[in-house]
């Protein structure tokens, strides 16, 4: 089963300004392709903070693909580029077609009365600034290029997607979701138990043994617990009718 990890890099989520939400709705895009989010982390806009966090994403986490989401955009705190080409060893570079690409997207802000020149200030020549050898990944919604680069042991294929959730969602789909390739669907199976949770500790240990390769939980959830199991179909499946069995009149709700 293929792996992805999510880096969000983030001043506005650690302070609790803003609710991260794009890497709840990837979870819900690469489920159905067979490929497991196995981790996601927050770290802030500062510099060495990033570039530890990348290496440890693309050398520690035996990840085959990783998303980041946030940091690229047109002020001084947007630091993930940099911070990606300094994990990489490489230098920031703007090339022509880079270039070129933000002088049309600057000409028609300008035309819509967005921008108040034709030609790209610093702020958005800087985002033509990618890791050198990464290949720069099109934004048809805003003005932020994304950059894919392949590093690490595994190795690891790495995007920066925008933090901007309909930008991010975009260019998931045009640029990323092509390449996470398609394997059997992850599946979850789900069965509602109307009982205290510890009740089930040595039901619940058991079936862990008996499927190693399902991942089960238990969550607590308004007056009863969810028992999750999630795998392949079958095998999800089958561990749900066992959990089935073994609850009996716990399945449905007790009188008050």
């Amino acid at each position: 089963m293929k792996r992805i990890g999510v880096l969000v890099i983030a001043d506005e989520v650690l302070g609790g300004h803003v609710q991260e939400s794009n890497a709840h709705w990837l979870a819900t895009q690469v489920k159905p392709l067979g490929v497991k989010l196995a981790r996601v982390e927050v770290c802030s806009d500062d510099l060495p903070d990033i570039e530890r966090s990348v290496r440890r994403f693309l050398h520690e986490l035996d990840l085959d693909f990783v998303v980041t989401s946030g940091g690229l955009g047109p002020t001084p705190d947007d630091r993930t580029m940099e911070g990606i080409a300094r994990a990489l060893g490489v230098p920031l570079v703007a090339e022509p077609e880079h270039v070129a690409w933000m002088r049309e997207r600057t000409r028609l802000g300008f035309e819509r009365g967005y921008f108040k020149s034709h030609e790209p200030n610093e702020g958005l020549l800087k985002m033509t600034r990618l890791p050198k050898g990464a290949q720069a990944m099109p934004n048809d919604l805003g003005t932020a290029l994304g950059a894919i680069v392949t590093a690490g042991p595994r190795p690891t294929v790495l995007f920066t997607l925008p933090g901007v959730p309909h930008e991010f969602k975009a260019m998931f789909d045009q640029s990323v979701r092509p390449r996470l390739g398609a394997d059997r669907p992850i599946h979850s199976e789900e069965l509602a138990l109307y009982s205290e949770e510890s009740r089930w500790f040595e039901t619940l240990a058991r079936l862990e043994k008996a499927y190693p390769d399902v991942v089960l939980g238990s969550y607590p959830e308004r007056g009863r617990i969810i028992i999750r199991a999630t795998g392949e179909e079958a095998r999800a499946k089958a561990l749900i009718a066992e959990m089935r069995t073994a609850a009996g009149e716990f399945l449905t709700p007790r009188p008050r």
